[in-house]
């Protein structure tokens, strides 16, 4: 359930055993050729999946869209906050649920990662090695290099993210000719793996492809609900 509701109605799904899913973005430039959105896109996109999943399990509640911001703090398009801050929001929203009712922070920005450890709330945020692992289970080709070798900031690995969940905010060459799909992307990605992934190498950055993204972001939503069934157990 997300909190698009009126409030008796969201009142009565904010209660244990449920969990309170709060997805954190960032606004951060990304070049001529991401939005500064792009983490919030995709965090967002891996929450609704979560839901979809486990639906009888969580309430989502509204994106935080500034986060921290570190290495790009100082480039024109980014609006970041500090570490305490993003840490004590955190911790002040949990103080707001009902008595019982745990919390889970996913952000698919990685510089949150030690205001997300300093809140002291479970949280799921990338890794590059779940990717790999994926890529290598699945057997897919070295071609296949936003999963063999992720670049998280507005590299091939984000574009062609963007490009399967997002293609309309892209800015890339023939970005038109790309089509959103709206289906799940674990789905997606069966599809996908019948055929030949159609990795193409003129895309900008170079090589990215929606049937790339598809699959990093299946390995993403695997993750996740993975880790939240870890953290959740007995939800």
């Amino acid at each position: 359930m997300n909190l698009d509701r009126t409030n008796h109605i969201f009142v009565e799904h904010l209660e244990a055993p449920k969990v309170f899913v709060i997805p954190v973005g960032s606004v951060e430039n990304h070049g001529v050729h991401l939005p500064v959105t792009t983490d919030t896109i995709i965090t967002n996109a891996l929450v609704e999946e979560l839901a979809r999943q486990r639906p009888d399990s969580v309430v989502v509640g509204p994106t935080i869209p500034y986060s921290v911001s570190l290495e790009a703090r100082n480039v024109a398009g980014t609006f970041a906050i500090t570490e305490e801050l993003m840490a004590n929001t955190l911790r002040s929203l949990t103080k707001c649920l009902p008595q019982g009712m745990n919390a889970i922070a996913v952000s698919a920005h990685g510089e949150n990662l030690n205001a997300l450890i300093e809140a002291r709330i479970p949280f799921w945020i990338p890794r590059m090695h779940v990717l790999m692992d994926a890529a290598n289970r699945w057997e897919l080709p070295e071609t296949a290099v936003g999963m063999w070798s992720p670049d998280f900031h507005a590299g091939r690995t984000e574009t062609s993210m963007l490009l399967a969940i997002a293609p309309e905010a892209v800015n890339a060459p023939d970005s038109s000719s790309h089509n959103g799909n709206t289906r799940s992307p674990t789905i997606l990605l069966n599809e996908a793996a019948s055929t030949d992934l159609a990795l193409e190498q003129n895309e900008f950055p170079l090589g990215a492809n929606q049937e790339e993204g598809l699959a990093i972001m299946a390995a993403f939503t695997d993750d996740l609900v993975c880790s939240f069934d870890e953290f959740f157990r007995n939800r």
